[in-house]
């Protein structure tokens, strides 16, 4: 079989990075002292490294995230925001997920909550685990919207199943009572089965102010705050805008 027919079959089969790195070794002199099983090995790692990341490119569409380019590698630690880089790398490599464990990023408007929830929605993707970031006025809007065409089962059955469910923005205005009944039944459809990172302006402790039920305040505080991993950011600039910034003096 000629090299054309090899390249014809590779593509044929989809295994585009199979073929990248055939290709790269039929052009190159550098890989001449390297055995069959080296040449092989470096083409069928080619290939594995083509579906990994095309997989993490499709968890992060799906993800939907507000800030599509915020990346844990791109935090940055020196501004005064109490930010714990220790406590960031441990979430970033998702244990918290394994254990079904939520995450609570609690501050001012600007201090960069929704920056961090999206950039360890990144790490999760990395890890090819299934993430969808949604603000909770969004939420309800889809989840009604779902309802009025009929799909209120299956939409519904996606956010209480998904692994890394971000909800931004919680509870900063008032919901409505069937919105508030709502909120329980994911939370516990959600409890120990799945992670939930829930940025807020609002402290827990004062989620009750939002809802006037206080046995339905209590159900949904008790299914997602107990046991939680809490980072209360401190304001100041935005964070996109300092990386923002940062890229323009670096130009």
């Amino acid at each position: 079989m000629g090299t054309e027919s090899i390249k014809d079959r590779l593509r044929e089969l989809k295994l585009k990075g199979m073929l990248e790195e055939f290709e790269a070794q039929i052009e190159g002199d550098s890989y001449d002292g390297l055995s069959f099983t080296e040449r092989f090995s470096l083409i069928v790692e080619a290939e594995q490294i083509k579906k990994r990341n095309s997989r993490t490119q499709l968890r992060h569409r799906q993800a939907n995230f507000a800030q599509k380019g915020a990346c844990i590698e791109d935090i940055d630690y020196t501004v005064d925001r109490n930010l714990s880089k220790e406590t960031v790398l441990r979430l970033a490599s998702c244990a918290y997920a394994g254990k079904h464990e939520n995450v609570l990023v609690l501050g001012p408007s600007d201090s960069g909550k929704t920056y961090l929830s999206c950039a360890l929605g990144n790490a999760a993707c990395r890890r090819d685990i299934k993430v969808s970031y949604s603000r909770l006025a969004d939420l309800f809007s889809v989840l009604e919207q779902a309802e009025r065409v009929g799909r209120l089962t299956k939409v519904f059955r996606f956010y209480s199943s998904v692994p890394i469910l971000i909800i931004d923005d919680f509870l900063l205005s008032v919901p409505t009572l069937r919105q508030v009944q709502t909120l329980v039944e994911l939370s516990e459809q959600r409890e120990r089965t799945t992670s939930t990172i829930v940025c807020a302006q609002l402290h827990p402790r004062d989620w009750s102010k939002r809802i006037d039920e206080a046995i339905q305040a209590n159900c949904i505080h008790s299914r997602l705050v107990p046991g939680a991993h809490v980072i209360e950011l401190k304001g100041g600039m935005p964070m996109r805008e300092r990386y923002s910034s940062l890229n323009e003096e670096g130009r």
